[in-house]
């Protein structure tokens, strides 16, 4: 392989470049650029097999060089065609360039011919060019044999021809046949799928027919109270002991409306005898066509449920859940303010009011901070295409990703990438330590810190303050606490990086970029940031950076 800056590379470890070799001397190089095609050169003698040789030439771009990747063969098996043709037909066959050169042929030795003007009519020789390369091929003319060998040819290819296209329609008639569903069906159902079982939630996903029998479930529907008694979900809610008569009649009001409905829509349901748990219901169309064919979701919220006991005015613990499921499910485009507002059981005004007193933003405003916010950590530590960090970020179309972080950033995603900032190549000052899992009591606001000091388990003045996405736009203020009514995260048990930052030389913002640099693994992490945090002490700057590796 040769690139236009004069490497050259040899995948032969034995083989070693020439002396004073110039790739732009070479007519294997030069012809293969001016020609844009790959093509095959003239024989010539290899220098690393020793035989007569011919290679097959492409032109390649690589790294924003131009170049041609060339890969050799001895000569040989071409003449061993011609020797089969010969002993076939009693004919000569002969390779040609556009010189007139005999590259190959098995003439007798004594026999001479002239190749002049071989291009026109000739009574004797018939040449054909090669495509891609500049050789001819010429037959020594025999039109009988000819004809007779190229009818036999042309009526067995007409007949595998006739054969393939009867097979391809018979396939696809009994394809369409067996799979009567359009491409938007199968796409509707894979985003519904997708928003089933969200990561952190549990539930359980029914597909159901015109006249609501189950066609089929996925999730934990075995065990899913008694709605394994019955093939109907109709009659699995009528007959079920875990729902009371009013929440039967709801239900099936519901049901019968989302039936007659081409839009998505979403309900609660208690189910359950002495604990009744809060379910989602979310239901939708599995096709605009047949609008009683429907899909439902039971999705279990009842962690989401309610507000803290606590008499604190600022701790509001319906809305720190309510964060944290909006990040663990950010890349579901189709988080919006009703679907969170049913989930919490509140109307969407009523939901969007809280949020905005608790967050100071709305909860679009916010969901769209996140989604940027992440973006932006993903193109920094990542390698993945600008499409697939917008899926993963809950943007369905690429063109609004584009739009909106220009819009915060003042540049494209791919620009902001190409523009980062290199840090000094300081090494990380860190030691690999062991530490347990443990939880840990959590709220978005710092003004609620007073509130977690005195539900906290441990008698000490740290806390715990987890980064989002590596960066500090966004922290967690948490605290180790017995109280189980408090917004939890676990942290895993295994192996941290300590850090020490005042080591490192660097500042905090620049010390948690570089851990993220060594550390973040795209493949380990799966599009979620590592576990970061840092322990909030009465120094302005903290003395350790822990990072799960």
């Amino acid at each position: 392989m040769g690139l236009d800056d004069g490497k050259f590379y040899i995948s032969d470890d034995d083989y070693v470049t020439p002396h004073n070799y110039d790739l732009k001397s070479r007519d294997w190089y030069n012809d293969t650029l001016k020609a844009g095609l790959t093509i095959a050169s003239n024989p010539y003698i290899s220098m690393r097999l020793g035989l007569r040789s011919v290679s097959i030439c492409t032109p390649i771009n690589l790294l924003n060089k131009r170049g041609v990747f060339c890969g050799g063969q001895p000569f040989e098996f071409i003449r061993n065609y011609f020797k089969e043709y010969q002993t076939l037909y009693d004919k000569n066959l002969y390779l040609i360039n556009k010189g007139g050169e005999i590259l190959a042929s098995f003439a007798k030795l004594n026999e001479t011919i002239s190749f002049e003007n071989i291009a026109l009519p000739n009574e004797k020789y018939e040449a054909f060019n090669i495509k891609n390369t500049n050789w001819q091929v010429v037959f020594e003319r025999d039109d009988e044999l000819y004809a007779k060998e190229l009818g036999k040819y042309l009526f067995i290819n007409l007949l595998l021809y006739a054969l393939c296209v009867l097979v391809y329609m018979l396939t696809n008639l009994f394809w369409f046949k067996k799979n009567n569903v359009s491409s938007k069906q199968l796409d509707e159902q894979k985003i519904y799928i997708k928003n089933v079982l969200t990561k952190q939630v549990a539930g359980v996903f029914i597909s159901c027919n015109e006249i609501l029998d189950i066609v089929s479930a996925s999730g934990e529907f075995e065990k899913f109270y008694d709605f394994t008694n019955s093939k109907n979900l109709k009659d699995c809610i009528s007959c079920s002991v875990f729902l009371n008569d009013d929440e039967k009649q709801n239900f099936l009001s519901e049901l019968e409306i989302s039936q007659n409905s081409t839009e998505i829509r979403y309900f609660n349901v208690s189910i359950g005898k002495d604990e009744p748990k809060k379910y989602l219901i979310t239901t939708a169309p599995l096709n605009q066509n047949l609008p009683c064919s429907i899909s439902v979701v039971f999705q279990d919220v009842s962690s989401m449920q309610g507000i803290s006991k606590a008499n604190n005015e600022l701790y509001n613990l319906h809305m720190e859940k309510l964060l944290i499921f909006i990040k663990q499910n950010i890349e579901d485009d189709g988080l919006c303010v009703e679907k969170l507002a049913k989930i919490g059981g509140y109307s969407k005004f009523h939901m969007q009011r809280l949020f905005k007193n608790y967050m100071n933003d709305s909860v679009a405003v916010y969901i769209r901070k996140f989604r940027l916010e992440k973006a932006a950590f993903l193109l920094k530590f990542s390698d993945e295409k600008v499409g697939t960090i917008a899926k993963k970020c809950g943007f369905a179309h690429n063109e609004t990703f584009i739009r909106l972080f220009c819009k915060v950033y003042g540049c494209t995603p791919i620009s902001y990438r190409q523009n980062l900032k290199i840090l000094p190549p300081n090494q990380l000052v860190y030691e690999e330590i062991e530490q347990p899992s443990f939880k840990l009591a959590l709220t978005h606001k710092l003004e609620n810190l007073d509130f977690l000091k005195s539900k906290q388990k441990i008698d000490n003045k740290d806390t715990f303050v987890l980064l989002e996405n590596g960066g500090l736009n966004h922290k967690i203020y948490a605290l180790c606490s017995k109280e189980s009514e408090l917004s939890y995260i676990d942290i895993p048990s295994g192996s941290w990086a300590k850090i020490d930052i005042q080591a490192t030389k660097l500042s905090l913002e620049d010390t948690i970029q570089k851990a993220n640099e060594v550390f973040y693994d795209v493949n380990l992490y799966k599009f979620k940031a590592p576990y970061i945090y840092f322990l909030l002490t009465n120094n302005a700057i903290p003395e350790f950076l822990y990072v799960k590796i």
